[in-house]
């Protein structure tokens, strides 16, 4: 995989998570970046041990948990022991702060991730309901990590 290549995963109940992947997907792409965008749910867990730059924007559903389709990804990488050395990551995470494990799928994940040996490049955001003006400045953040 070329430095100049991500993959995108989602993981979304309402469409949020998607969204901003699919605007980061072309944030990206804009920059030069081969760029795909995938839902988690079309992904095998033990297909990240391939390696390989890769964004999660995760949303929480109810309390700290995944999003109906990506409960068997997240259950998958959470409970799993796989060598993800080769993964350069970052976690967007979508939540509502209402909840008392604000944005926990995607904190579970992150740190499944790295206790399986997956580098983060970015420190995880966690973003409330009302997320567009923090999407931006991570976005702006990200653009200038990669660049």
């Amino acid at each position: 995989m070329s430095e100049k290549a991500i993959s995108i995963y989602y993981a979304t109940e309402t469409g949020n998570s998607e969204d901003l992947a699919n605007r980061t997907g072309e944030k990206l792409k804009g920059l030069g970046f081969s760029v795909k965008v995938e839902n988690v749910s079309d992904v095998a867990a033990d297909s990240l041990a391939e390696g390989g730059k890769m964004i999660f924007v995760v949303s929480t559903w109810g309390d700290g948990e995944p999003p109906f389709s990506a409960e068997d990804f997240g259950n998958a990488v959470i409970n799993g022991n796989a060598d993800l050395s080769k993964i350069d990551f970052c976690v967007l995470a979508l939540g509502d702060s209402g909840y008392d494990d604000f944005c926990g799928f995607g904190r579970k994940l992150e740190e499944a991730i790295v206790r399986q040996g997956g580098k983060t490049f970015l420190a995880r955001k966690d973003l409330d309901i009302d997320f567009e003006d923090d999407y931006q400045k991570w976005a702006e953040e990200l653009a200038g990590k990669l660049q």
